[in-house]
């Protein structure tokens, strides 16, 4: 059984929140659900290693939930600074919006929607803590693959 935490099919809430879990929270708040999951710095099953944590950057560490969600912590304040969600998470953005979905439509719904040469995601200028991500499927559509939120902190 899931910790009651977590949740994936939560909204998302650019700047503040997803999966159950809330921007800016100490990581101590969440360490129960981060034991629970088993975090180790990796295991290898059938020839295929799973990563539980890493540390990508200095003062970042990640960690992995059920290849949907990953957390991202500032190591120095222990804060959750950035969260990203992935192809499996099934929360929406706006509460329409969700992985798997043309970019052309997710634009529709919300016309502030706009790509970001130089972060190359897209994104709402006037609505900090948000990039969207995509990928191009076989026929060179865009699909929206990754959502992130995050604090102003790491934009």
């Amino acid at each position: 059984m899931t910790p009651d935490i977590v949740d994936l099919e939560a909204p998302i809430i650019p700047g503040e929140s997803m999966g159950g879990f809330q921007l800016r929270e100490h990581i101590k708040t969440y360490e129960d659900v981060i034991s629970w999951f088993g975090i180790i710095s990796s295991k290898t099953t059938n020839q295929c290693s799973t990563k539980y944590w890493e540390m990508r950057v200095p003062f970042q560490i990640n960690y992995e939930i059920r290849d949907s969600l990953v957390l991202i912590f500032n190591v120095l304040d222990g804060r959750l600074r950035h969260m990203i969600a992935y192809p499996s998470y099934k929360g929406t953005l706006f509460g329409e919006i969700c992985m798997g979905m043309k970019i052309t439509e997710a634009i529709q719904i919300d016309s502030r929607i706009e790509f970001d040469e130089e972060e190359e995601v897209y994104h709402i200028p006037e609505l900090p803590g948000l990039a969207i991500d995509t990928t191009l499927d076989e026929d060179d559509v865009e699909i929206i693959d990754r959502i992130a939120v995050f604090t102003e902190e790491v934009s």
